[in-house]
């Protein structure tokens, strides 16, 4: 019975799930490249974009900012760069 509740829970949750996945790709990948694993994090938001895409329009707020994103760390510019003390 307990495994056909967690089937169920699943169905029930559908493709709108592999948003969450996504999310979780970019989520991740923000998190490598705060931590200067610039490789990693391209990878990570490219496999974000991937699946972004995959259900979202190309022109979605989602898909723009994973994508941007990548196109930023492509660039060789990452968001956490250091700060810089003004005199």
């Amino acid at each position: 019975m307990e495994a056909r509740q967690f089937a169920i829970r699943a169905v029930d949750i559908g493709p709108g799930a592999e948003l969450y996945y996504a999310t979780a790709l970019h989520n991740l990948a923000a998190v490598l490249e705060g931590e200067g694993r610039l490789d990693q994090a391209r990878e990570f938001y490219a496999r974000a974009l991937s699946a972004r895409q995959e259900m979202l329009p190309s022109n979605h707020a989602y898909v723009e900012t994973t994508r941007a994103a990548l196109d930023r760390l492509n660039r060789g510019v990452h968001a956490f760069t250091p700060a810089v003390r003004l005199k």
